[in-house]
Formats: C-alpha cells, sequence, structure tokens
C-alpha cells in the first residue's frame, strides 16, 4: 500500500511539471458564477429497494421517460405535471443479471442481462416484455447493448448480433464477426443503419444494405502503436470517433467510404484516453482517467472537447480543457459523460474513499451563442449538494448520467440509503435556470478563466504538490482508520 502511494505521488509531480509553460487560448474556459447552487428537484430510489441493489448504475432519459437499472429489475419513472415518479419494475423470473444495461428509445426498453437482452415495449396496460433476444451457446451475449429506433445491437465475445422489429416482433437478423478477431464486440456503437464496433487492432464498420450487411476495417494511420482500440468509441452520422492509448481517431463517410480524417491530441499530454467518449454533430468529448491535482490557479481537466472547425477535424486541435476545479489523485474525469443539444454532463468519482477530499460530483457545461469553443462551465454538483455526507462519499455519485430537455438524471449507484448501503439512487435536476441566462449575450456573472504555469511556477508546483502529496498520506491513513 505505501509503494502504490509513493507511485501515485510521484507520478503527481512529474504530470505537474510536465504542464508547465504557456496555456493555450483554446485552454481556457469560461465559468458560471460559482455562487450559483443546483439542488435535486427529487431523489428517486426503489420503491422495494434493499441493500446492495446497486439503483442508479446505468440511466436512461427519453422525454418523459426515464429507466434505471439495478441488481435484477430495471425501473420505469415518468414524468407528469414536472414530477418524476416510479411506474413500474421490470423483471425477469429467475434472471438475477437483469439489468446490467438499460437502453430506451421512445416506446421500447432494452434492458442487458448475462447471456440474453430483454425488450420491454409500452402499451395501453404498461410496461410489458416482448421478446428475449438470446443465442445458443453464447454466454457473453449482452455485453453491450445499443438500441436506435427499430434495431437492437447487442455485443458477445467476437461478435455482434442485430435484431430488428417487424411486424411478428423481434427477430436475430445478422450475426456480425470478422474472422480471426476475436475481440471484436468490445464496444458497439447505432445510428440508424450503421454500427461501429470495437476491436483490439482495429473498428469495424457494418453498414445494411437490401443486400445485407457489409463491412469495413478501419485501422488508424498510427496503427497498432496507439492500440488497443477496445476502450470505447461512438457515432453520430457522418462521424466515427475512437478512442486509442495517446490519440482519439476520427473517420468520416463520404461517397468513396469511411477514412480517418483526423488524430486528435490530448489537451495534456501527459495523460491519454482511457474513459468515455461521445460525439453529438459538430462536437466530440472524451473522459480521461489520470493522476490529477487541483492548485489554484491551475484547475484539473475533467475531459476533453474537439469542436469542429469549418476546415475539417483535422484542425480541430488544440481541444477546450473541460477543467475540474477540484480533485485528487486517483479521480476517474469523465467515467460518464452525457452530450444533448447544447448541454455536456460529466461524471467524476474517486478511486477509493478519503474523509477529508469531496471526490464525486459531476459538471455541466454549455454552449454560449458565441459557440462551443467559448464552453461556460454552468455548475458543478457535489454528492455533498445532495445529502450525501463526507464521510459516505463513496456513493459512486456520477457514475452514471443522463441527459435529455434540459433534464439531468445523475446515478449514485453505491449511497447508502436509510438503513441500506449500497442501495443506489438517482438524483435529478432541471437545468432550465443555469441554462437560460446563456442565451444572452452578457459577460455579468461570466469570468474568463486562464491558466497558465509561467517560468518559475514548475519549483513552486514541486514544492505544493510534496505539501499535498504529505496532507494526502494524512488523508490516506485516516480512511485506512476508519476502513
Amino acid at each position: 500500500m505505501a509503494v502504490r502511494r509513493r507511485v501515485a505521488g510521484l507520478v503527481v509531480i512529474a504530470a505537474l511539471l510536465s504542464t508547465a509553460g504557456p496555456s493555450t487560448a483554446a485552454g481556457n474556459l469560461a465559468q458560471a458564477d460559482p455562487s450559483v447552487n443546483l439542488h435535486p428537484v427529487a431523489q428517486l430510489v426503489a420503491s422495494d429497494g434493499f441493500a446492495g441493489d446497486g439503483f442508479g448504475h446505468d440511466v436512461d432519459i427519453d422525454g418523459d421517460v426515464m429507466v434505471v437499472g439495478a441488481i435484477g429489475a430495471a425501473y420505469v419513472f415518468t414524468r407528469s405535471d414536472g414530477k418524476w415518479s416510479e411506474t413500474a419494475k421490470l423483471t425477469v423470473p429467475d434472471e438475477p443479471s437483469l439489468g446490467s444495461w438499460v437502453a430506451l428509445d421512445r416506446d421500447v426498453i432494452a434492458v442487458g442481462a448475462a447471456g440474453a437482452v430483454y425488450v420491454f415495449a409500452r402499451g395501453d396496460g404498461g410496461w410489458v416484455e416482448t421478446a428475449k433476444l438470446s443465442v445458443p451457446d453464447e454466454p457473453s451475449l449482452g455485453s453491450w447493448v445499443a438500441l436506435d429506433r427499430d434495431v437492437i445491437a447487442v455485443g458477445a465475445a467476437g461478435a455482434v448480433y442485430v435484431f430488428a422489429r417487424g411486424d411478428g416482433g423481434w427477430v436475430e437478423t445478422a450475426k456480425l464477426s470478422v474472422p480471426d478477431e476475436p475481440s471484436l464486440g468490445s464496444w458497439v456503437a447505432l445510428d440508424r443503419d450503421v454500427i461501429a464496433v470495437g476491436a483490439a487492432n482495429a473498428v469495424y464498420v457494418f453498414e445494411s444494405s437490401e443486400e445485407g450487411w457489409f463491412s469495413e476495417h478501419l485501422v488508424p494511420s498510427e496503427g497498432l502503436a496507439d492500440g488497443p482500440f477496445s476502450s470505447g468509441g461512438d457515432i453520430d452520422d457522418d462521424v466515427i470517433v475512437v478512442a486509442g492509448r495517446w490519440l482519439l481517431h476520427v473517420f468520416v463517410r463520404s461517397d468513396q467510404g469511411w477514412s480517418e480524417a483526423a488524430e486528435l491530441l490530448p489537451f495534456d499530454h501527459a495523460v491519454g484516453f482511457d474513459g468515455e467518449v461521445a460525439v453529438d454533430g459538430d462536437v466530440i468529448v472524451a473522459g480521461t482517467y489520470g493522476f490529477v491535482l487541483a492548485l489554484p490557479p491551475a484547475p484539473n481537466r475533467a475531459a476533453d472537447m474537439y469542436v469542429k472547425p469549418s476546415s475539417g477535424w483535422i484542425d480541430a486541435i488544440p481541444p477546450v480543457g473541460l477543467m475540474a476545479t477540484a480533485g485528487v489523485p486517483g479521480d476517474k474525469f469523465g467515467v460518464s459523460t452525457a452530450i444533448d443539444a447544447d448541454v455536456i454532463a460529466l461524471g467524476v468519482v474517486g478511486g477509493r474513499p478519503i474523509p477529508c477530499e469531496a471526490q464525486e460530483s459531476v459538471y455541466v457545461y454549455a454552449k454560449p451563442p458565441s459557440g462551443w469553443a467559448d464552453a461556460v462551465l454552468v455548475t458543478r454538483i457535489q454528492a455533498s449538494d445532495v445529502g450525501i455526507p463526507p464521510d459516505r462519499q463513496y456513493g459512486y455519485f456520477g457514475g452514471s448520467v443522463a441527459l435529455d430537455e434540459g433534464w439531468l438524471a445523475v446515478g449514485a449507484s453505491s449511497v447508502t440509503i436509510g438503513l441500506n448501503p449500497g442501495q443506489g439512487a438517482v438524483y435529478l435536476f432541471d437545468l432550465a435556470d443555469v441554462i437560460a441566462p446563456l442565451d444572452q449575450e452578457s459577460s455579468g456573472g461570466v469570468h474568463r478563466a486562464y491558466w497558465g504555469l509561467l517560468g518559475v511556477a514548475g519549483l513552486v508546483l514541486f514544492v505544493a504538490a510534496l505539501a499535498f502529496y504529505a496532507r494526502r498520506t494524512r488523508c490516506t491513513a485516516a480512511a485506512d482508520d476508519n476502513l
């Protein structure tokens, strides 16, 4: 334990020194009035919740409906007159693994389980199970689920299975596989008739046609040097984004097919990509894991945001650094990511409970009238803001996030509810009050935060990092005494 603490402390010092130097203009970020606090309009828990349920480890919203994953079930909440209430509990007999993934699209809910995906549809009598999607001798089915309209793509070890809804219900329409590619299916992204699938050494794109599905093999120009490419990716219309170890790879579709348009560097070259990736129109957000430290005037980075200029993705560098205003080594920035229209939400969780540091939070960014390049941090929601005391801030608050029509849902799957540790909860926020002021071109209440580590700042940071490391050791020792 002591060795790992020392290594972490040295990594922090090295990372801080490596960032010394002038800050680029793209790294600047406007921040809203820090006095603005956002409180939840509701804390949602399962009506029959129990210890260890893990309620909130996955969440999805579409309009007035929200689905929340838990261990062995999925719960449906519906909004009426501005209030959310539980309207259904989706279960399957003898299926304890149900709820590992949830996906919602209009009147269809897909829920993952070990070796199967269960589909529920909303009718006049409520939500009912309409299909069990499974494949004989495929126990890994359901490792990843993507739902878009009447198509569900389900990942498995070495393959992706496609199911479509017709007049007769849901049927398997294709098995997508590649010879000698056992890692295929590590992640799956679906957009209408295109499926992007991750693998260790490449990305595969499958497109539907009247003759069936045909595939393209996409290999980043850096080749295997930046692999594996199995940590995450996303697709939106004619753009696919794939996270490598140190680079983001952007592929675009033209009349000639798919080709790599850009390789994007992270804002801080000392930290690579290993979190979620999301693309929406001309905006890419990529989360990272890293050993970072908050020392004014250099807030920590939560994720990187790339905005496509008129010249194309290749000029989308340097990125906009979305900065975390507080954090400690081991925090997982961007462990959850959501983009909806002009709002981005990023979850931040810590690697272990530390009583003297608040780690768990969600950062909400918005696009002002001037565009995403001037992204505004409108609020930071901390676990303590929803009533989670500092000594219990290992509730995984921010482990899942979902955005839709101005509503933000934040999962805290390990939070204690009453006397039930790990029961979990979802906290709902109405973002209207913090987003609406951005519609006005005004600098009031918003200030430009510039970060720069210049000249002898490296030495100052070195001394400050040593002091922080000493404090960190004391804090961690206190945590060990409380465990």
